[in-house]
């Protein structure tokens, strides 16, 4: 089980160098603030609940028996029969809600993801940034996936908390007819 630990630590630090957030007009220091803001807030409302599974379970080690030719006529030995033991990992239960919620919140302050480091220098070049999500965005779509889940409309979103949130902002931006 210790073993298992360093191992996801370090599936967790490779995926998140992975991502490349960007907004047009964003600084670094501003990413490095957003960043930090919407893990403590995935963090707080996500919080590490670790949970010992089993990876693989235990069996018994089939019996082979190999012969050979001696001279006393042939010479055999049997092995396996033995019970291998089952193997447990721990994992964080809360990990995908709170990359869901992380990803989330950085959407809702106007940064996307990025295809690459490029892509996110682009997109920070390209002009002035945009407006963060308002709350009204964020509570319309806490109300139906959270608060008073509502299958229908969540079904409309594709059962998506981040559609919801970026279908609502872009109603919120688009100038009123």
């Amino acid at each position: 089980m210790r073993r298992a630990l360093p191992v996801i630590a370090l599936l967790l630090a490779v995926t998140g160098c992975a991502q490349h957030w960007a907004r047009p007009g964003g600084t670094p220091a501003e990413l490095g603030a957003a960043k930090a803001n919407c893990d403590a807030e995935s963090f707080a409302r996500f919080p590490q609940v670790l949970q010992t599974v089993m990876t693989s379970p235990g069996y018994v080690a089939p019996m082979r028996t190999d012969c050979r030719p001696g001279r006393h006529g042939p010479h055999c030995v049997t092995v396996g029969g033995e019970f291998v033991p089952p193997v447990f990992s721990t994992v964080d239960a809360n990990s995908q809600p709170r990359y869901s919620a992380f990803n989330a919140c950085m959407m809702a302050g106007g940064w996307r993801l990025a295809k690459d480091k490029e892509d996110a220098e682009a997109i920070a070049r390209s002009g002035f940034p945009a407006a963060p999500l308002s709350g009204d965005a964020w509570s319309y779509c806490e109300s139906i996936f959270r608060r008073q889940p509502n299958p229908g409309m969540m079904a409309v979103f594709r059962n998506s908390f981040d559609a919801c949130l970026s279908s609502r902002a872009r109603e919120l931006r688009e100038p009123r007819r």
